[in-house]
């Protein structure tokens, strides 16, 4: 298109981001930055060779910037780990191998409210121990009453 005063004037196009911006410098290479919660600009300490380097620069910056704060583990109970478990198996896709069925969907939801959360639910996650011996192994099994073996094998026919 030209001007009034013979010389051409572009269109210059950007493209609009959701987050940060790519700048292409004199030098050919691409800045990036962003202003952050502080409604400061933070730029990127070197230029990139490509703008999608520097795009993936401004993907890893975002993560932090707009994640949601990890809840504070002394302040988690069972009960709303548990609920917030199950609330993240229901939302995923049918074809993710971490999904649940309905049906065993139902049958958590069944546990959850009938057993786990009235009995543990208000425990801190961070009061929660780890057994000392394993599950399975001779010290977690409690042992039978001696005549109790003796009367399974009497009346079975066998001694």
């Amino acid at each position: 298109m030209r001007g009034s005063g013979g010389w051409e004037v572009m269109a210059v196009t950007q493209r609009r981001r959701g987050f940060g911006r790519v700048r292409r410098e004199r030098s050919g290479r691409f800045s990036a930055g962003y202003v952050g919660p502080d409604l400061r600009l933070h730029r990127a300490a070197e230029t990139f060779p490509t703008r999608m380097d520097a795009e993936g620069w401004l993907a890893v910056e975002r993560r932090p910037v707009y994640a949601e704060p990890e809840p504070d583990p002394r302040e988690l109970t069972v009960g709303s780990y548990a609920t917030s478990w199950l609330a993240d198996r229901c939302e995923r896709d049918p074809r993710d191998p971490q999904a649940l069925r309905p049906s065993s969907v139902k049958d958590y939801q069944l546990l959850l409210a009938n057993h786990i959360i009235p009995g543990l639910g208000r425990i801190p996650l961070s009061e929660l121990k780890a057994p000392r011996s394993k599950p399975g192994t001779a010290s977690s099994v409690p042992a039978a009453p001696p005549g109790r073996e003796r009367r399974r094998t009497a009346c079975c026919g066998r001694s």
